[in-house]
């Protein structure tokens, strides 16, 4: 018997033994954890830095482009050189040439620069690939021939008066690109590159050399990857080398930052003796007062288990007999199609208010209506839809006067509406509202004069005085209803 009672507390101490050795390995790849998390948020802010800083040429792009739309062909082409349409500052360190390539073959600039005899803007790359996608894009490499610089050029096609009449482009040469990269990294340690769609660098911090060239097999898988995995993706190659990377669809490039774990942290230390000896000394601790516990415990159990039970029986009555009496309860002042409050609840706060009104000297107000022509309309429809029409209307009901104190069904096809200090003007052009809000439901009511469902009523509202009766005030109201019905329907009426 003895030996049983043991083995829970043998494979307790089993279990704490596993998780002592798991606790010592997770505490040795903390630290590193915390600082590969720590490098791969930089490295994701540069990447966003540099992203964003890119991208923003293309909006600048954009927004010449906005404003060369509002000109005319002859001001946007009024001169090769120097063209001042084009002088757009860009905010940034570097220097950047803006040109105009036209359908007809002409090229103007922001620059100096006069084209060659024979030189097409139509023959270049920056102007083929942003008419043939039709938007605003970053172009392959190619070799300026003003500075002679490798250069990516951000086109778009041009429209002026909303007429396509060319493409816009400006320059950013390659160097440039490297260079915010470098002056952007948050450590020297880091090296990033960028590749367009077509797998050539366009920068690099690490091997300046290598841009303007297809990207090796390494960096093609992580590319591959990363256009099929949205978002930044982090890899660690060779158990030293800690990648981010992405594919910005935005600006149709590959961005990835690279960085040597080795020089921040020992990844292949496994035992840290300190935290080991504060472990075991723990779990020890910890399964001496475990013992004593289970001691205790068994006393305990036999006791318990039946009061559990019983409790738990308990519970589970009592909670029924609360739902029940909540149903009931909701149920007593509430009417079961509509959901709205019954006559039972409406007479009760009707009642009340009059009271009150008569002290304070307030105007306690009533609008009652009914639905015209509702039994023909379940003569025709059949009660069923007959009842999702009026549980249509009470919701439309509720949820346009919900300033009221209630709304309430009636009875059959009848409703009120509670108001408290609301003179009959108020009243009146509330009525007014909710007649034209039930109008313009237009539920098809095919014997109705109107051809939709539509609603009379009377509108009521006094301060009490000592002869002020409830069975006086909703008759007031029920006449007005009448009257309105006797006028064609439609429509509401105010008591005299």
């Amino acid at each position: 018997m003895k030996q049983k009672k043991l083995d829970p507390i043998r494979f307790l101490a089993l279990i704490m033994l596993i998780l002592n050795v798991y606790n010592i390995h997770s505490f040795k790849t903390e630290a590193v954890q915390r600082t590969e998390e720590h490098l791969v948020n930089m490295m994701k802010t540069d990447l966003k830095i540099f992203e964003d800083w890119l991208f923003d040429y293309v909006d600048n792009v954009d927004l010449i482009k906005s404003q060369l739309n509002q000109l005319t062909l002859s001001e946007v082409n009024y001169t090769v050189t120097e063209n001042k349409h084009l002088a757009y500052n860009f905010s940034s360190e570097f220097v950047h040439e803006t040109y105009i390539g036209f359908l007809d073959g002409q090229f103007t600039s922001n620059t100096n620069w006069i084209p060659s005899e024979g030189y097409d803007p139509r023959e270049r790359s920056w102007f083929k690939d942003a008419l043939e996608k039709n938007r605003t894009l970053i172009s392959n490499i190619y070799v300026d021939q003003i500075s002679n610089h490798s250069v990516i050029a951000i086109s778009t096609p041009l429209y002026v008066q909303d007429k396509l009449v060319g493409v816009l482009s400006t320059d950013l040469y390659l160097e440039d690109l490297t260079t915010k990269l470098l002056t952007n990294r948050s450590s020297d340690n880091f090296e990033s590159l960028a590749i367009n769609d077509q797998g050539i660098i366009l920068a690099n911090t690490s091997a300046p050399s290598q841009i303007n060239k297809k990207i090796d097999d390494l960096f093609m898988i992580l590319f591959d990857s990363a256009r099929e995995n949205p978002g930044y993706n982090t890899e660690i190659i060779d158990d030293r080398d800690l990648y981010v990377y992405y594919f910005s669809d935005k600006l149709n490039c590959f961005l990835s930052a690279k960085v040597d774990l080795s020089l921040y942290t020992n990844r292949f230390s496994f035992w840290v003796h300190s935290q080991t000896i504060v472990n075991l000394l723990f779990w020890i601790l910890f399964m001496g007062v475990l013992f004593y516990i289970h001691i205790l415990n068994e006393r305990i159990i036999e006791t318990t288990t039946s009061l559990e039970e019983k409790n738990t029986s308990l519970k589970v009555i009592n909670t029924q007999l609360e739902t029940a009496n909540n149903l009931l309860a909701y149920r007593a002042i509430h009417d079961g199609l509509t959901g709205l409050h019954n006559r039972f609840a409406f007479d009760d706060l009707l009642d009340e208010l009059i009271s009150k009104g008569f002290q304070e000297q307030k105007y306690v107000g009533l609008i009652l209506f009914d639905v015209d022509d509702f039994k023909v309309y379940n003569d025709v429809y059949g009660h069923v839809q007959g009842d999702a029409a009026l549980s249509l209307l009470a919701n439309e009901i509720a949820h346009f006067c919900d300033q009221a104190l209630m709304v309430a069904r009636y009875g059959g096809e009848e409703f009120a509406i509670i108001y408290y200090d609301q003179d009959i003007e108020t009243l009146e052009s509330i009525s007014k509202g909710l007649l034209e809000h039930i109008r313009s439901l237009k539920i098809p009511h095919k014997l109705s004069d109107y051809g939709y469902i539509s609603i009379s009523g009377g509108v009521n509202a006094v301060i009490p005085d000592l002869t002020t009766s409830r069975g006086m005030f909703i008759h007031q109201a029920d006449t007005a209803l009448y009257r309105a019905k006797a006028k064609g329907k439609n429509q509401f009426a105010r008591t005299y």
